[in-house]
């Protein structure tokens, strides 16, 4: 029906549901658990076929608070752990629906890569006493190779032996560790540098 600008609901093929229990088992050398968390589709506008390039600063704003609101709501489950938002583009991309939609999945744990990363990142200030996502930002303003585009809040680049063509990096410039804390302002700004690259990719 009409009046809605963005809308979540479950995802209709889940690979998690809350309505399993995190009951790890160990059996030897294996491990296994049931699919608990959360599966979630986020469709990001009423309108069909839309990209991210045509959408209005707007819309994306509307998108980027409903990704917030998510966050903010499920970190008051202390069953989860971790959530992932995530966006496939394109049959070859893995999306099924060409409507224009984002997915959620909350775990019950920290993946071992976001593990590992987040280990190297306490290991790097430890070492270095300083962050070092504020040190690789620091670089590439410096150095201007890589930079897509700035504002007063973020910066995009392309990070250095990107893994896979048009990677790009969005960060804040000032610490923001949790995105479910965004303030109105930042989610002007971060949809305004989030079109810019989108306007660019799809040019």
């Amino acid at each position: 029906g009409p009046g809605w600008l963005t809308r979540v609901m479950p995802n209709q093929f889940p690979a998690l549901t809350l309505e399993e229990t995190f009951d790890p088992k160990e059996r030897g050398l294996f491990g296994s658990a049931d699919g608990f968390g959360t599966h979630e589709v986020i469709i990001e506008t009423p309108h069909h076929g839309q990209k991210w390039s045509s959408l209005s600063l707007e819309e994306i704003g509307y998108i980027l608070k409903t990704y917030r609101d998510r966050l903010a709501q499920l970190k008051k489950d202390p069953r989860l752990k971790y959530v992932m938002i995530f966006k496939n583009v394109g049959r070859r991309a893995g999306a099924s629906l060409s409507h224009p939609h984002s997915q959620l999945i909350a775990l019950p744990f920290i993946p071992k890569k976001v593990q590992e990363e987040l280990e190297g990142a306490n290991r790097y200030f430890r070492e270095e006493g300083r962050c070092g996502y504020c040190a690789m930002m620091t670089q590439e303003l410096s150095e201007k190779e890589r930079v897509v585009s700035l504002n007063e809040a973020y910066v995009s680049w392309m990070p250095f032996a990107s893994r896979f063509p048009y990677e790009c990096w969005v960060a804040p410039r000032a610490h923001g560790a949790d995105f479910s804390t965004i303030q109105e302002r930042d989610i002007s700004l971060l949809a305004g540098m989030l079109k810019n690259f989108f306007l660019r990719l799809a040019k």
